[in-house]
């Protein structure tokens, strides 16, 4: 008679030992995996959190001239315009001044500094033909700080 004990394995038959995990086993290996999944998921999902509620607060600090703004007309700033009048690539400089005194600006103050790049042409009074085409000097303070450079510049 033929068992299983004796039978004999036919040629494209393996005898493979039986598997020396249990079932147990394989329930342990899911659980520590199933584990280390939901800590890495949580991991990046509180990363993500965190950094979502993170706001960076705008610091106020004032270290030079005045930025410009996207709704300010076009303009240079002081160093820029002294540098192009001394290449020679102004044409025209506008500076006004305060006539009357008050209590934040003294009478006779400058209080705005414009010029006119050279190239563009005008009839008669550049300041009457072209008023559009002039560059504000952006500075806060056009008496103290870019006015004395621009004079210099022109002297």
């Amino acid at each position: 008679m033929n068992t299983p004990e004796n039978e004999q394995l036919e040629d494209d038959e393996e005898w493979l030992p039986p598997p020396r995990r249990s079932r147990r086993w394989a329930v342990i290996i899911g659980v520590v995996v199933l584990i280390a999944l939901i800590a890495v998921g949580s991991t990046v999902a509180l990363h993500a959190i965190t950094q979502a509620r993170i706001v960076p607060t705008p610091t106020a600090v004032n270290y030079g001239p005045s930025v410009p703004t996207p709704w300010a007309p076009p303009g240079l700033y002081c160093d820029q315009a002294v540098q192009q009048i001394e290449q020679n690539q102004i044409a025209y400089i506008l500076i006004y001044r305060q006539k009357d005194g008050g209590p934040a600006i003294p009478a006779n103050a400058v209080i705005s500094i414009e010029v006119l790049p050279r190239g563009i042409p005008y009839k008669g009074e550049p300041a009457q033909s072209v008023q559009s085409e002039f560059l504000d000097i952006y500075t806060t303070y056009p008496d103290h700080v870019c006015y004395p450079q621009v004079l210099a510049t022109v002297k």
